[in-house]
């Protein structure tokens, strides 16, 4: 499996032969990702053999926004924020604006491979490049939780699995601690 930016590759066929079951997904590769990343709002890494696009991810800067006593109680455990809960807090994080595999290949451990890496990129992006960030966050589509959650990823906001809530997207967060861990960098 090889790495490439999506600046990296320029057939338009090539790319099009991705399909990963969901049209949306399927959509932003195709059609806005080579745009996204023009204006460096985002950035896509896909991986790919010699006959097609395998998956990718896009990723950004982002911030995730302390907004409820959920989130101060989580984020509690490894960071120490500011005793007012009526104050918002911004943090600095990765989001992980996409992420898809080909069907091809679904249920081969993929996901799990591209994961792997993007976690690894996380953590240069923090101890090699020396810019502060807590960890990743995501919006997830509601069939992608479980795949999420397998990678320890929580909630953001509210406790979705006990609370009467079906948003359109679960905003999810992964801290860096945790990425370390699971990148065996921390015992």
């Amino acid at each position: 499996m090889k790495k490439s930016n999506i600046s990296g590759l320029t057939d338009e066929k090539f790319i099009k032969k991705f399909d990963c079951g969901n049209d949306l997904l399927n959509n932003y590769l195709y059609d806005e990702s080579i745009h996204d990343e023009s204006n460096n709002t985002h950035s896509t890494t896909v991986f790919y053999n010699d006959d097609k696009i395998i998956g990718y991810y896009t990723v950004s800067a982002s911030i995730i926004v302390m907004e409820t006593s959920y989130d101060r109680t989580n984020f509690n455990k490894e960071h120490q924020l500011p005793e007012d809960n009526n104050q918002r807090i911004n943090l600095p994080a990765i989001e992980l604006s996409w992420f898809a595999v080909d069907r091809e290949f679904q249920g081969n451990y993929v996901g799990t491979a591209m994961m792997r890496q993007l976690f690894s990129d996380i953590i240069q992006v923090r101890h090699i490049f020396n810019i502060g960030l807590i960890g990743v966050c995501v919006a997830s589509l509601p069939n992608a939780v479980e795949f999420y959650n397998r990678f320890n990823f929580e909630y953001l906001h509210y406790d979705y699995d006990n609370t009467p809530l079906y948003p359109p997207t679960y905003p999810l967060y992964l801290s860096l601690q945790k990425i370390s861990e699971i990148m065996g960098y921390l015992n």
